[in-house]
């Protein structure tokens, strides 16, 4: 009887771990902690357009971070234009899911662009832009990149604004009837 009522408690205990956990021991349970994001990037597809004038603090950091390679090493494909004329030409001749510009270059780049493309500018601020400059671009933007000092910083902030470009897309095409 004994011997019966142990092997009872011991194959209770063997086969419910998740009852005797100690203390911390449920964050190691596969389940918890678990970020679950969205639809995941189509980076082959994304169309990415750079615009940095030589010389600017923009072009600084994207060849410091060496931003273009890592973008090509994660599947996007960007274009990379250095003149005010490339850069007008390529908005003229492409629909781009992420536009990179210098914050006063995406200031000035809302009169140019249909209010349907406004969610696929990241304007990057350099590090010494005030806190009312980028309060009032972040309420005129989806988001704002300031000063990126690392490559997977840079790559993030395209990845979402890839998502929130092709969500802005759904939502407009939803509300047409397509």
């Amino acid at each position: 009887m004994i011997r019966a009522a142990l092997s009872l408690i011991l194959v209770g205990v063997i086969f419910s771990p998740s009852v005797l956990t100690a203390c911390g021991d449920k964050y190691f349970v596969p389940s918890r902690g678990m970020v679950l994001q969205g639809r995941l990037v189509d980076r082959a597809a994304a169309k990415i357009l750079i615009y940095a004038v030589p010389g600017s603090t923009l072009e600084i950091t994207l060849t410091a971070l060496a931003v273009e390679s890592r973008l090509r090493r994660a599947g996007y494909q960007p274009t990379y234009v250095t003149s005010s004329s490339s850069f007008s030409n390529a908005l003229a001749n492409g629909a781009w899911d992420v536009v990179v510009v210098d914050l006063a270059e995406g200031l000035a780049l809302l009169d140019r662009v249909p209010a349907a493309h406004v969610n696929g500018i990241l304007p990057v601020a350099a590090a010494g832009t005030t806190k009312d400059t980028l309060a009032s671009a972040k309420k005129r933007f989806s988001q704002v990149l300031k000063a990126p000092g690392k490559d997977w910083v840079f790559l993030e902030a395209v990845d979402r604004t890839v998502v929130t470009r092709a969500r802005a897309a759904r939502k407009a095409g939803n509300r047409s009837g397509n």
